[in-house]
């Protein structure tokens, strides 16, 4: 729970609205986040990839990990950060915070294993800027 707490800190900023679109048992983390924090649960309204393309068409903005859904995201054209470990999958090459498959998508990986920190920092200061705060 402790990099959900990071990053529900990094991204709890005043005129964010945050929202889950996380599936499954996974899910139930939300739950050890502070009481009323902003993040809406919208897992009950995604069935298929296509309610899940649905949901992303209307955000600004997706921050996750690697998965189909941040594939989906960027094929859709909207802007995607991807949190990546050290030793990500040789699709994201070494390196690089962009991808050369999709332009609308950022990587984001820690500069030395478990330094999370670094990373959630660094999203908090270009969710700012992103959202001019």
């Amino acid at each position: 729970a402790r990099p959900l707490l990071s990053f529900f800190q990094a991204c709890a900023l005043p005129g964010v609205q945050l929202y889950s679109l996380q599936k499954g048992d996974p899910v139930r983390e939300l739950t050890s986040l502070p009481r009323g924090g902003p993040i809406i649960d919208l897992s009950p309204h995604l069935n298929d990839f296509a309610d899940t393309a649905a949901a992303i068409a209307q955000l600004d903005l997706v921050i996750m990990t690697d998965s189909s859904v941040a594939h989906l995201t960027a094929a859709l054209g909207k802007p995607v950060w991807v949190l990546l470990g050290r030793s990500a999958h040789w699709l994201w090459l070494l390196d690089r915070p962009d991808s050369p498959w999709y332009a609308s998508m950022r990587l984001y990986r820690p500069r030395a294993e478990g330094d999370w920190d670094h990373v959630f920092d660094t999203i908090s200061a270009e969710l700012m800027s992103f959202a001019k705060i």
